[in-house]
């Protein structure tokens, strides 16, 4: 009997997705989407991650006249990746640092060596490694005990530090070309608590305070071309702490001040400044909690100040509370930051960018672990999530370290350990939380850091050196939309450097860095995803490509461990695979079209999680193949692709595959050709595309319609009444508003480009203003409510960009400054590509001359429209324009003139952040269809609930959700059943034993089910073993390893090599060895004691990771091999020829591997081997009883 079956009710009910009430199923997921990151494509863009619309179940079976459990929705994700810390230094205490980052986001922090390491650090990654130097030493207590940093314009640093006790001196040094300057002194009176900005001059502004009741607080600056310094403020009765220092546009200095008062338990927060002249002040806050520790002043682009700190209860304090306020309205606000109270907070970081957004980490502890949070305002409301933690509790929160580098990522630094003593040094990253990027504030200054992402197109990396073009992220329109794939911050295309063709190349944007990751045609071009774009399963990206000798195949890249392969040879001569239907991903299924020099080009599928492949079915007999047809991507309905094919006769019909069972059949020869033009529109349960009738009356190519869950195909409009047909969406495809579908058509003979409806509830349609002409030559993109378009009027000699209202039916012009729309030729989104980034729309347009196109944008929200960068920067390629938005960046092609056509990026836009994560709660929801009777969906939290009151088949649901300005979409399968037998809760349709209420599952199909069942994936291995072994019960593909094949698995097995060292000692020893590997360095001598059959011989290796050394007889730490002296008696090994007879001192005939050859206790040699023998030399060697 399996002892651990009280845990399978819990698989179960993981695995099944089960949800149940009354011993009744009301939610069975049968697809493995939860095991995999869902792939959403969404206009034009493919990522992974991001903030989605999550249902708790994706396929759910209800019982009849029951009530379900609701069908709850999430945000998952939020378009940052959360961080891991990173120990990057250790020994040090790391105390009061300072931070900033230069302009090409390397990090530079300075530190206090504590009262162990008197002194001022330098922690920098410039050389691409970690390190940490000494910049002045102490002398005396407390140098460097305070200090600040700033970057000028040439990423030269400037740094101001304590020159140590009691705080007087205030010393200034810089780092230019590798080396640091003279310190000097700029203030002899007070050197605490300093503050440092630096201007557009590159002139430094400089706040510190004297530590004292009465105490000054004065302000240094160079800006004359010498050091000057004035005090600014004092009071007699208190005394300066925590400060900052910023500057406005106008140059004016503010400085923010806390103060605590002699003998009260009171604080006071003031703002100085000297506008007019002269320097004033004024009290912002007084509080008993008022933190002394730090405190932040930020300005915004539009001189709006902005102040964070902590109050409310002292430091630590379980009512302590973080406040953030400006003065954006004249006066100084309360606390803007909703925080949670109640929480033993501590102060960290703020950092702003210039167009207002915050960003804030803060940390507070739950012995034994410390977690740091993340808060920011990006979205127009505030958002707060777990970025980390960290077990231990003496983690010390940070001032002054946290800023956004280039490609909008957060970088955060902490040290944990006891106050006074060494500590370790921690980097945290938050990966895409702007698409800003580069801020100031947070490290101190105004922020010198050059954004690559302000705005300006920038060339992301010269992949094809000189005037070549590297074609990057270059797709057929079946796989257009998946041209680039984001995994965690690695960005994967297809690309050409001019010498290895077409191939995998990747983008880190983390750090910048771009590479080949694999050349698959040494011989040319493998043109990886031309065909099928990048699909991406776990970690596992799919692809088509072809090596130069197989052909294109299906080929696969593990983005963990770097490893390329072809999954499989379908065709020995050339499958040409997803040459015409693309790649898609059903579940955990690729499907495809391919040709496998038999049959001819049929349906194919991949099952990622197994690595199998066949053929679904042969749809035309014989070795023509079903699948000749246009370049049309599958639809796909729920578990069910549809798509065009022939299976004899002259013409493609409609087809049909269920992924489920395998089936495939003909849906409808009513219509031949389907989605030639157009490709496949699934609005509710029903496919929109084009066609043509095949059987009388015969029409052209017009817009028809079926209804998935009944079986019916109609005409659903006639747009051109007649054989000649109407053509919909021939050059601009369907695009969906709502219930109606829009589109370019030809509703008369030689009428083409006009711009058509077609309302899906009342099945009307009509021409949106004949007037407009060559509709689908330009721009055609739906954006909200509104669908944007170039067009010409007739008469007109201009195409212009308009816009089109399906809430009012108004058009307008939209004009575009600085770009040719006012002259012929403008051709506003030529390429018909186009992406949407939040609420701004970006395309491609006219600059100024013919062939000279940039990137143009509109934005909805404001109406406002402009040409994106200098012209003198970047042009468009005339044609091979697709946009497409990947995490924060717009990735395109272009050139600067010089380099070619290479891969750029755009950093900026109004993108919509979205929700934090969690329950969808305030959203604006639509479903369709309608949902069964007797079930409802919520508005708010979107939730599906009720009691069905029909049977019916399965039916896919669009749901839809709009909550802080972010939407998206999800779909849900409902069936609704009637019976189970049992009551087991499992309804008959998947009950293995419907008549049996202790069984329902029989994982392995050998009658017994696996409640009884001690192995239930006869795989050979107990359960019971397989959950100790850490493998899978249920999958016999997951079996228990056994690195040594001793018989105990690697999870319970204390030495998993077997060479008599155990693997904690293994891991834990310096140099560590690997502890499945028995012989590390492959010396041919085993690691430890055991000797390993035909592997090594009995160790131990004294030098393990050295595979020249192996014996240190002396035990000096020389290898015998490097060692002169093996044995340590001062004879040289090549004079102790161990004959066993004394010639000479050349030839002593000992052994050199013992001391002593003779043991009589002398040594053999002139040094003495504690405790062998004494110091010789022996003079009879050989002969125990004589010696002298």
């Amino acid at each position: 009997m399996d002892s651990h079956k009280n845990l399978k009710p819990l698989l179960l009910a993981t695995l099944m997705l089960l949800m149940t009430q009354a011993g009744s199923l009301y939610g069975f997921n049968d697809s493995m989407n939860d095991q995999n990151p869902v792939l959403n494509e969404l206009e034009g863009q493919f990522f992974v991650g991001g903030t989605s619309l999550s249902p708790a179940y994706t396929n759910v079976t209800l019982i009849n006249n029951t009530a379900m459990s609701p069908i709850t929705f999430n945000w998952t994700g939020s378009g940052m990746t959360s961080g891991v810390p990173v120990a990057i230094g250790q020994g040090r205490p790391y105390q009061n640092m300072a931070y900033e980052m230069d302009s090409n986001d390397n990090h530079h922090i300075v530190h206090y060596g504590g009262t162990s390491l008197h002194g001022l650090y330098y922690t920098t990654d410039t050389s691409g490694s970690w390190t940490t130097s000494l910049v002045e030493a102490g002398s005396t207590y407390a140098l460097g005990f305070h200090s600040d940093i700033a970057i000028d314009s040439n990423d030269d640093l400037h740094v101001v530090y304590t020159a140590g006790y009691p705080y007087n001196d205030m010393n200034y040094t810089s780092f230019s070309n590798g080396v640091w300057s003279t310190p000097i002194t700029i203030d002899g009176t007070v050197g605490r608590e300093m503050a440092m900005d630096i201007d557009s001059n590159d002139a430094l502004h400089i706040v510190s305070n004297e530590y004292a009741v009465g105490g000054a607080t004065n302000y240094s600056t160079n800006s004359g071309g010498s050091w000057s310094t004035v005090t600014v403020y004092s009071n007699s009765w208190r005394t300066p702490r925590a400060t900052d220092i910023e500057l406005d546009s106008n140059g004016d200095v503010f400085i923010i001040l806390t103060e605590t008062r002699q003998n009260q338990n009171n604080k006071y927060l003031q703002l100085i400044n000297n506008t007019g002249g002269s320097w004033n002040s004024q009290l912002i806050d007084t509080d008993p909690g008022l933190s002394y520790y730090n405190v932040e002043l930020t300005i915004d682009s539009n001189d709006v100040k902005h102040t964070y700190y902590h109050a409310g209860g002292g430091n630590g304090s379980t009512q302590a509370n973080i406040v953030v306020r400006n003065d954006a309205s004249g006066s100084w606000s309360g606390n803007l930051l909703p925080h949670p109270q109640g929480q033993p907070i501590q102060l960290g970081d703020m950092t702003m960018e210039s167009n207002g957004t915050i960003h804030i980490v803060y940390k507070y502890t739950f012995s034994p672990t410390t977690y740091f949070y993340y808060a920011t305002n990006i979205s127009g409301s505030w958002v707060f999530k777990e970025l980390a933690n960290i077990s231990g509790s003496s983690v010390a929160p940070s001032y002054e370290v946290l800023e956004l580098d280039s490609q909008g990522n957060l970088h955060y630094f902490f040290r944990n350990g006891s106050v006074n003593g060494n500590g370790t040094l921690f980097h945290l990253v938050e990966n895409g939380v702007s698409t800003v990027g580069g801020s100031g504030g947070g490290g101190g200054g105004s922020g010198s850091t050059t954004s690559q992402a302000n705005g300006t197109p920038w060339q992301v990396a010269d992949i094809n050196p000189g005037a070549g073009n590297s074609g990057a992220g270059a797709t057929y329109p079946s796989a257009v939309s998946k041209g680039f794939v984001l995994v965690g911050t690695t960005v994967y295309f297809s690309a050409s450097d001019g010498t290895n063709g077409s191939e995998l190349w990747a983008y880190n944007s983390s750090n910048g860095t771009t590479w080949l990751v694999a050349d698959i045609n040494p011989s040319g071009s493998s043109y990886s995803g031309r065909h099928g774009g990048f699909n991406l399963v776990g970690t596992t990206l799919y692809f088509d490509a072809d090596d130069g000798t197989t052909g294109r195949e299906l080929w696969a890249h593990n983005t963990s461990n770097g490893t390329t392969w072809r999954v499989a040879n379908i065709n020995s001569g050339d499958s040409n695979t997803a040459r015409f239907y693309g790649i898609t991903l059903v579940g955990t299924t690729l499907f495809f079209d391919a040709d496998d020099g038999g049959l001819g080009r049929e349906l194919w599928a991949h099952d990622t999680s197994n690595g199998t492949t066949w053929m679904t079915f042969d749809i035309y007999n014989g070795s023509t193949g079903g699948l000749d047809g246009s370049q049309t991507p599958f639809a796909v309905v729920g578990t069910t692709l549809y798509f065009e094919a022939q299976s004899g006769t002259q013409y493609e019909h409609l087809w049909a595959h269920n992924t489920s069972n395998g089936t495939s059949w003909l849906v409808s020869d009513l219509v031949q050709d389907p989605g030639a033009l157009a490709g496949f529109t699934i609005i509710g349960d029903t496919l929109y595309f084009d066609a043509t009738a095949y059987y009388s009356p015969y029409t052209g190519n017009e817009l028809w319609a079926h209804n998935t869950s009944n079986g019916t195909t109609w005409i659903a409009a006639d747009v051109a009444v007649g054989p000649n047909g109407g053509n919909p969406g021939d050059l601009t495809g369907f695009h969906v508003i709502g219930d109606v579908i829009l589109f370019d058509c030809s509703p008369s003979f030689g009428s083409s480009g006009k711009l058509g409806a077609y309302n899906t509830s009342n099945g009307t349609i009509w021409l949106i203003n004949s007037s407009y002409k060559n509709i689908g030559s330009n721009l055609f993109k739906a954006m909200g409510n509104t669908l944007y378009f170039g067009s010409m009027i007739t008469g007109g000699s201009n195409t212009l960009l308009y816009a089109y209202s399906t809430t009012n039916t108004t058009i307008w012009d939209i004009p575009i400054p600085g770009s040719y729309s006012n002259q012929p030729g403008f051709q506003p989104g030529f390429s018909k590509n186009a992406a949407i980034v939040g609420d701004v729309l970006y395309f491609d347009a006219r600059r100024a001359v013919y062939g000279d196109r940039g990137l143009a944008a509109y934005n909805e929200s404001n109406g406002t429209a402009w040409m994106v960068g200098d012209r003198s920067d970047y042009t468009l390629p005339y044609s091979g324009f697709h946009p497409t938005l990947v995490g924060g960046m717009l990735l395109f092609q272009a050139t600067d003139g010089s380099n070619g056509s290479e891969l750029w990026a755009l950093g900026s836009g109004n993108v919509a952040s979205g929700p934090s994560n969690g329950p969808v709660s305030s959203a604006t929801c639509e479903i369709s269809p309608t949902l069964p009777v007797g079930i409802t969906l919520t508005q708010g939290t979107c939730t599906i609930s009720g009691t069905p009151t029909v049977v019916q088949n399965g039916t896919t649901y669009t749901i839809w959700a709009n909550e802080s300005g972010y939407s998206d979409w999800a779909t849900v399968v409902i069936s609704v059943i009637s019976g189970d037998s049992d009551g087991d809760g499992y309804p008959d349709i998947i009950d293995a034993f419907p008549n049996d209420p202790t069984e329902w599952i029989d994982t392995d199909g050998d009658g017994i089910g696996n409640n009884a069942d001690p192995d239930d994936d006869n795989d050979s291995y107990n359960d019971t073993n397989e959950i100790d072994c850490l493998s899978d019960p249920l999958d016999n593909v997951s079996i228990p390893l056994d690195n040594d094949l001793d018989g105990i698995c690697d999870e319970l097995d204390p030495d998993d090599d077997n060479d008599g060292l155990e693997d904690v000692n293994e891991t834990a020893s310096l140099p560590a060895t690997d502890p499945f590997l028995p012989d590390t360095d492959g010396d041919g001598v085993c690691d430890g004691p055991v000797a390993i059959n035909g592997t090594c011989t009995a160790g131990p290796d004294a030098f393990p990771t050295d595979p020249s050394e192996w014996l240190d007889t002396d035990g000096d730490g020389i290898g015998n091999n490097a060692d002169t002296d093996d044995d340590g008696d001062g004879l040289d090994d090549v004079n102790e020829t161990n004959t066993g007879i004394y010639v000479g001192a050349n030839d002593t005939g000992t052994d050199p591997l013992l001391p002593d050859t003779d043991g009589d206790g002398i040594c053999d040699g002139p040094i003495a081997v504690d405790p062998i023998c004494t110091i010789g030399p022996d003079a009879f060697p050989m002969d125990p009883s004589e010696w002298v």
